[in-house]
């Protein structure tokens, strides 16, 4: 009488866990072609017909499956690289008839943004606006940044943004905002080509955004600036607004709105002249926005 199917499946998965399993499994990250390299071992049988290759990155509970490989093989390259965060794999050995066999122990990598493209991504919420900024370390050739979010803890990201960087840029910081959303939690992050052919995604970064005051001023950017500056507010509902520069006087240099303006965020420049075009001198100078009988200060320098 011949094997059952249970039985026959007990007899491959006791020869997988007897004499498939992956011994030991090494990664290295090759920063040159930027991509992981994994190479494992086991004792060979003649009923092995393939490995699968699982991944999961830090804050991940399960392993996915990312690739497979032909029983000739013991070497998988992963060209999806993600900074700043320790990645895991593992591998699994499969006979002829598809039987699975056990995990391998799991090696993990970590691989700092230093050895790619970009780094330093920070995502700062201010009330219902998130500001993301990174820098470009390699700035001798161009770089397309593509910014995802994820509403939810599952990590469904969306594509959100598009951030283009050339060689002829002044400066390597980018900056992104991500404007007016629902109070709750964020995911962020942002993924660019490599040089090879692969990915490389930043470290998924997580956020808190709130209802916003009644109005905010930020911070003009860049400060201290040369040329012109931009000079960001937000309002909650519509609202009758001034906004204008001072010099550290007192007195009014120039005005720069003055109307009423609907709820939302707002964005307005400042080219370093006074009320009659005429530039004016380098130093520190007031911002101050007014919203009927509150008012916020901000301070800025003007270099020539």
């Amino acid at each position: 009488m011949g094997e059952t199917w249970v039985e026959k499946r007990m007899r491959k998965t006791l020869i997988q866990l007897t004499v498939a399993v992956i011994f030991s499994l090494v990664l290295i990250f090759n920063a040159s072609a930027q991509k992981i390299k994994l190479t494992w071992s086991n004792q060979p049988t003649d009923s092995l017909g393939e490995y699968f290759i699982y991944k999961k990155v830090q804050g991940q509970t399960n392993f996915e499956l990312i690739g497979q490989v032909s029983a000739r093989d013991s070497i998988f390259w992963d060209n999806y690289i993600i900074i700043n965060t320790n990645i895991y794999y593992a591998v699994t050995s499969v006979d002829s008839d598809g039987f699975e066999g056990p995990f391998s122990r799991a090696a993990s990598v970590f691989i700092s943004d230093r050895y790619t493209p970009f780094g330093e991504f920070e995502v700062l919420a201010n009330l219902n606006d998130v500001h993301l900024s990174w820098t470009v370390w390699e700035k001798g050739q161009s770089w397309s940044f593509e910014i995802l979010r994820s509403r939810d803890d599952k990590l469904h990201f969306q594509r959100i943004g598009y951030l283009a960087f050339t060689p002829e840029m002044i400066g390597n910081r980018l900056q992104f905002i991500d404007r007016k959303l629902a109070k709750g939690h964020y995911f962020y992050k942002i993924v660019t080509n490599g040089k090879n052919g692969g990915v490389i995604s930043s470290e998924i970064k997580k956020v808190e955004t709130s209802e916003p005051a009644m109005f905010s001023l930020e911070q003009n950017y860049p400060n201290p600036f040369n040329t012109a500056t931009k000079i960001r507010f937000g309002l909650r509902q519509s609202n009758k607004v001034k906004i204008a520069i001072f010099d550290l006087k007192g007195r009014e240099v120039v005005e720069l709105i003055d109307a009423v303006m609907s709820g939302g965020a707002h964005e307005v420049k400042w080219d370093g002249t006074d009320s009659f075009n005429v530039p004016v001198a380098s130093g520190a100078y007031l911002v101050i926005l007014r919203v009927g009988n509150y008012k916020k200060v901000r301070r800025i320098v003007l270099l020539k």
